[in-house]
């Protein structure tokens, strides 16, 4: 059992995008780890503020969940300026993913950053989950993504308590968190990714992740 986090009466504020992008991710010094479904093996954690900072920058969508503002979704998204130069690939109303932009060469990297957009309907505790299988569960990756060869779930946390007591509860409930593999048929080139998940109870809307390069 899960057991929910106590309310935090501060309001919680990203840490701005030069901030965010600047702060490493996963702490050099006292960094934490908690143990896996699998025997012998534990999950790196990160710096939750610093995530969810580069999230809130990345994605105005969840800023207005994370910041706890007022939610109007899509229809506010021509009065809030990005913080970030996007380049838009693909944009079509009626894909079940309506909209990928991407940054090349992000922060001297020599991934992408890809930011997703779709619309899902049915109850509102249940969008984080469905666009989580989105990206994870390779039956829907295939329905909108044709370079997708292989993806799965490797390791997740062995007790989600363990996220609840470093995240704090200014983020709502984790539910699930953990580590994935998915691997990319060769177009341009070939490439296989680690990506990190973390689904939330009280933020019906969002779902995290990143992904890394190898």
């Amino acid at each position: 059992e899960i057991k929910p986090p106590i309310p935090t009466s501060t309001p919680w504020r990203s840490l701005g995008a030069q901030a965010a992008f600047a702060t490493p991710l996963f702490p050099k010094e006292q960094p934490l780890s908690i143990p896996t479904n699998v025997t012998g093996v534990d999950l790196l954690l990160p710096d939750f503020d610093v995530l969810f900072s580069r999230i809130a920058e990345i994605s105005p969508l969840s800023k207005q969940i994370l910041e706890g503002s007022k939610m109007r979704g899509f229809a506010d998204l021509d009065m809030v300026p990005d913080t970030l130069t996007w380049k838009t690939v693909e944009k079509n109303a009626k894909r079940l993913v309506h909209e990928v932009d991407r940054i090349d060469n992000f922060e001297g990297h020599h991934t992408p950053l890809i930011r997703l957009r779709s619309r899902l309907e049915g109850p509102e505790l249940d969008r984080g989950g469905r666009f989580s299988s989105l990206l994870t569960d390779q039956e829907y990756r295939s329905k909108w993504d044709p370079n997708c060869a292989v993806i799965h779930e490797m390791y997740l946390a062995e007790d989600m308590n363990d996220i609840q007591l470093v995240m704090g509860g200014a983020f709502g409930t984790c539910i699930r968190f953990g580590l994935g593999y998915c691997q990319t048929k060769k177009v341009s080139r070939k490439g296989d990714y680690i990506y990190l998940c973390a689904r939330y109870k009280a933020l019906q809307y969002s779902c995290c992740f990143i992904a890394l390069f190898d």
